[in-house]
Order: C-alpha cells, then sequence, then structure tokens
C-alpha cells in the first residue's frame, strides 16, 4: 500500500503532479507549466495525456463519490479534464465538512483513486489466434 503523497509509477509527489494538472486545465500550456514547476516538459505532457485520456472515467468516479456523500454538485463544465477538476473539488470540500481528518486536494485526489488517477493500462493486448 503507497502513502497518499505517492501516485502509482510516478516519481514526483502528488501535490506536484495535480498542481501541473490544475495549471494545464486552467490554460497554462504545458512548456509553462513545466518551468514553472521545474518539472520536464515531456513529464508535464505525459501526465495531462493520461489525465485527458482518464477524465471520463474520473468525472463518472467523483460524481459516484458526490452523490454519495450528498453533495451539491451544481453546473458541471463540459471539457471533461476540467469537469474532473470541478467534482473533484466539490468532493473534496464535502468530505472536509464530514471529515476534518481530510487532508489536502490532491492526497484526497490519490487516495480515493487508489494512487491510479493517471494509471496506465499494463496489461498486454489480446493476440488474436
Amino acid at each position: 500500500m503507497l502513502p497518499d503523497f505517492v501516485h502509482e509509477r510516478r516519481y514526483d509527489v502528488v501535490e506536484v503532479i495535480g498542481g501541473a494538472l490544475e495549471l494545464g486545465i486552467g490554460g497554462l500550456g504545458m512548456q509553462k507549466v513545466a518551468a514553472e514547476i521545474g518539472v520536464p516538459y515531456s513529464t508535464v505532457r505525459d501526465w495531462r495525456r493520461r489525465h485527458r485520456a482518464r477524465a471520463p472515467a474520473l468525472v463518472q468516479l467523483f460524481a459516484e463519490h458526490a452523490s454519495r456523500l450528498g453533495a451539491v454538485i451544481g453546473v458541471v463544465p463540459r471539457v471533461a479534464e476540467q469537469a474532473a477538476l470541478s467534482l473533484l473539488t466539490v468532493v473534496w470540500k464535502k468530505a472536509r465538512e464530514l471529515l476534518a481528518a481530510v487532508g489536502g486536494l490532491w492526497r484526497f485526489w490519490n487516495a480515493i483513486c487508489g494512487g491510479r488517477a493517471l494509471g496506465t493500462n499494463t496489461n498486454p493486448p489480446l493476440l488474436a489466434t
């Protein structure tokens, strides 16, 4: 079991990864994000690509959590990455209301995603027979 600040198969702590995603989703270019947080451009670009690919699944996961916690969702952005960030924030705020021990946003993100929010498919493709 990994601590909540470690994302599976990632070198950087979740606050760095999440902060980079937040900046990128907010409109800052990936080269500027990389320069701002001191991480190679290729690393930041890969985080963003993985997040973009996983965003629809994350939206569903966060919406389910919001529903279970009784959180008021409000208007959700149409772009999946923005929607995922918006719903994550709603769920995190509601969880903090209910349980004061809930940590920061990105550790929470990592914990409810099981350390695999940016996970890759490690199963080999099925071979045709």
